[in-house]
């Protein structure tokens, strides 16, 4: 591997139940192991999402979804209890969906707090499956360190099986890194 790559992985697990076709409650778990820096735990987590407009399909549809994570460096004291908010806007036009992803990250630490901003377009490739291209961008709140500041471009897969379980695949690459910082996510979501 090149000296200017830095490469992570982080599998994540969700837990989804719809209490309602407006309204998902959400266990989340992830770890991320770094090649070069220290592993972290993401979660447990709590969340939920509940779609206020619109039916999240063939019309345009507003939703607010949070999430409530404990974070973690393994063998370490440094622990987070990060509460994150978003307001998700989707619009579909055949045959692709936008979305719209604007949020707040309140951190626990002596950090500022992050923006969170992120656009997409899905699409799907088949009966099963649909793919996505996404930019991320999150910037700190205030006065604070530098250095949490972040863009990134990110290709996703997904594929949900007929018993409710869905696998996904991201790859990632930071746009605003002095040198590239490449990344994979693996994902397993049940939805019951």
């Amino acid at each position: 591997m090149s000296d200017c790559l830095r490469y992570n992985r982080l599998l994540r697990a969700a837990f989804t139940y719809g209490a309602t076709g407006n309204l998902d409650a959400r266990l989340t778990y992830g770890y991320l192991w770094n090649l070069r820096g220290t592993d972290l735990q993401i979660g447990p987590g709590i969340g939920g999402k509940w779609r206020f407009a619109g039916d999240g399909r063939r019309s345009p549809s507003l939703s607010f979804s949070f999430l409530y994570a404990s974070n973690s460096r393994p063998g370490g004291r440094s622990k987070e209890h990060d509460l994150g908010t978003l307001l998700i806007v989707q619009y579909p036009v055949r045959p692709v969906t936008l979305l719209a992803n604007l949020g707040r990250v309140w951190v626990s630490e002596d950090a500022p707090d992050l923006r969170y901003i992120a656009l997409a377009v899905a699409a799907p490739i088949s009966r099963r499956a649909l793919a996505a291209v996404e930019y991320i961008d999150i910037d700190p709140l205030g006065d604070g360190p530098p250095g949490r500041s972040h863009g990134q471009a990110v290709l996703a897969l997904v594929y949900n099986s007929s018993v409710g379980i869905s696998y996904s695949l991201q790859i990632g690459r930071s746009t605003r890194a002095i040198t590239p910082h490449w990344n994979t996510t693996l994902g397993v979501g049940w939805k019951f």
